[in-house]
Order: structure tokens, then C-alpha cells, then sequence
């Protein structure tokens, strides 16, 4: 079985703990790290994991080892981080909303059809 290797983006949603909890439950998922805009909050969820902290966005994304991004920060920034975790081809799963505006919604899906990523929207 192929084992996903997952980065953890923002503990600022209110199901963040639930999916970190179903993550580390699923056999097909292993947690690499976790990243968020509120270092102190990220550092701290990060040793309840276990894992790494990672304040650095970019090099979250850029590293090779990590497969797909589970995000659930605030919505005004989906667009920035979608696109960024698509633009290093990483498979994203997300929290409703998707972005704040239509435009912002388009550019996030063109992102991730151009870059051939898969996109969950849990709705």
C-alpha cells in the first residue's frame, strides 16, 4: 500500500483537530508536519502530534517528501495557500469555503487542473 505523506496547514479551523485525528487514523495517511499562521499555536500542535513544526510556508510546500497538504486556515487565505500547495503539485484537501469570491474560487480550481493535483472540498 502507498502511504500519503501529509503536511498539516493551520490549526485555526474548528474540525483541524478532527482531521488531524482521522489522518493519523488512516493507514494510507502519515502526518510529516504541521504549518500555521499562529506559530505558537502550530508549534504547540505539532508536539502534540509529534511531527516537525514548520513556520516557513514555502519550504512546507517545497519539500519533496510531502504528498498533499490538509488545510484548514482561515478562508482569506485559501487562495494563497491552494495555490501555492498546487503550484509545488501537492494533492489538497480543504474546508468549506473554498475562497471568499467567485474569482478567487476560479483561480484555485485553474491552478489545480493546470498542475494535474487532486482537490477535496469537504462540504
Amino acid at each position: 500500500m502507498t502511504i500519503i505523506q501529509v503536511a498539516l496547514l493551520s490549526r485555526w479551523h474548528v474540525h483541524a483537530d478532527d482531521y488531524a485525528r482521522e489522518a493519523k487514523d488512516n493507514k494510507a495517511l502519515n502526518i510529516q508536519m504541521v504549518w500555521d499562521e499562529d506559530t505558537a499555536r502550530g508549534e504547540q500542535w505539532a508536539r502534540e502530534l509529534g511531527v516537525p513544526f514548520e513556520a516557513d510556508l514555502d519550504c512546507v510546500c517545497a519539500n519533496p517528501s510531502i504528498d498533499a497538504v490538509i488545510v484548514t486556515t482561515p478562508t482569506h487565505r485559501h487562495k494563497e495557500i491552494l495555490i501555492k500547495a498546487a503550484k509545488h503539485k501537492k494533492h489538497i484537501f480543504t474546508e468549506k469555503v473554498l475562497a471568499l469570491t467567485v474569482k478567487d474560487c476560479e483561480a484555485i480550481l485553474e491552478a489545480v487542473k493546470e498542475q494535474g493535483v487532486v482537490h477535496f472540498l469537504d462540504l
